[in-house]
């Protein structure tokens, strides 16, 4: 192969392999581990619907948000955009329930206080980490 050939050659499998690798070092610079845990009311009960949303706080670098769904028995695992769990950092954890008409019903009234629903009033803080204690992930709910 002469020299213009194989300069072509080159700069295109190099352009091949720079869009492979280029999406993944974006992604790279957060590991990702799985956030598993149970939303506890302040009667002992599990709370058995709504969303577990973890906002990133300041210091967090990730701007994505985690959420988890809330199922029957209280617990919720995250993903965040698809991919399962969620990024080693800080966050201010946030708990919602349906905001609209489920099967022409309204959403059933909040069992908690207000304050979990909103980043800038909620007390949960969680720190996600890659090897958590059991129950890192246990939120309790207060009321008002």
């Amino acid at each position: 192969m002469n020299g213009p050939r194989r300069l072509v050659l080159t700069l295109t499998v190099a352009a091949f392999v720079l869009a492979a690798v280029l999406p993944m070092v974006g992604c790279s610079q957060f590991k990702f581990v799985p956030v598993k845990g149970r939303v506890i009311l302040k009667n002992k009960e599990p709370l058995t619907f709504g969303v577990v949303v973890f906002m990133p706080d300041k210091e967090n670098a990730f701007r994505k948000i985690p959420r988890g769904k809330i199922n029957p028995d209280g617990t919720f695992e995250l993903d965040t955009e698809g991919k399962a769990g969620a990024p080693i950092g800080s966050y201010i954890v946030c708990v919602r329930g349906p905001n609209r008409r489920i099967n022409g019903k309204d959403p059933p009234p909040l069992p908690f206080s207000m304050k979990y629903t909103d980043a800038a009033d909620s007390p949960l803080k969680i720190e996600v980490v890659a090897d958590p204690a059991p129950g890192a992930y246990e939120l309790q709910l207060g009321g008002d």
